[in-house]
């Protein structure tokens, strides 16, 4: 029990230090947790409804439900990955459980998506949104904060190791964005190719969003439990990497 409250208070150190650092001297703080995703949403929908004409309704608002939480999602593991090379120099001196790293880096872009998600959520109750709905975005918070926790666990001991990890996940990112609907709706993809974007649990997420925030009704349980069951296997394996290899981490150079 002591160990775990002693765990509990480093990681709140940890997260306290990474959210302190990464809003230090800019003056609008917090806000970015929106202003980012809503500059990402203009210059989207002048591409894709504009230009390209994707034809989907509200277009702005629809497109803005699914870059807050990729936003959450891409920053939380690129953050993660990075954690523990991060803190090198702290494990050389201080024995900590390396684990708590990637955790810290997950739980401070969840604390931006929960701010981009009040204020965008806001929004829709005075657009009309049934107040109540919000409620269900808990369920899908949980599961998208266990999915990109686990992801985290498992890059964060392998790019300590070795530091192409950090490279290939940024191209990786890429690539996954536009795999997931998040630029057009799940219903515009064809028949042929939508195993492969259901074998993409970002996609159940994103679409689970899109669901409460702009349908205001409980989200599909099918794409949560998918986005569970895959952060619990990265997680396990990535827990198992690093307690292997842990050790190494105070000589890496």
């Amino acid at each position: 029990m002591a160990k775990a409250r002693w765990e509990a208070h480093v990681l709140a150190l940890l997260v306290e230090k990474e959210f302190k650092l990464q809003y230090r001297g800019a003056f609008l703080g917090l806000l970015w947790a929106l202003i980012n995703p809503l500059l990402l949403m203009v210059v989207y929908t002048v591409m894709f409804s504009g230009i390209l004409k994707v034809g989907i309704p509200n277009y702005p608002v629809f497109l803005l439900a699914g870059l807050i939480p990729w936003t959450f999602f891409s920053s939380g593991v690129n953050g993660a990955t990075n954690s523990v090379v991060a803190h090198l120099p702290i494990l050389r001196t201080h024995r900590l459980p390396t684990r708590l790293f990637p955790i810290a880096a997950c739980l401070t872009s969840g604390l931006n998506l929960c701010v981009g998600l009040a204020l965008f959520g806001f929004c829709r109750i005075f657009q009309g949104l049934e107040p109540g709905a919000v409620f269900w975005l808990l369920p899908v918070l949980a599961a998208q904060f266990l999915f990109t926790v686990g992801l985290g666990l498992g890059l964060a001991p392998l790019n300590a190791l070795y530091r192409d990890t950090h490279q290939a996940l940024l191209f990786f990112l890429r690539v996954w964005f536009f795999l997931t609907p998040i630029v057009y709706s799940t219903g515009q993809v064809p028949a042929s190719f939508r195993p492969l974007i259901w074998a993409n649990p970002m996609a159940g997420l994103v679409d689970a969003y899109r669901q409460v925030l702009l349908d205001g009704r409980g989200p599909d349980l099918t794409g949560l439990i998918s986005a569970l069951v895959c952060g619990a296997i990265l997680g396990g394996l990535g827990l198992a990497l690093d307690r292997r290899v842990a050790h190494r981490f105070p000589e890496i150079a």
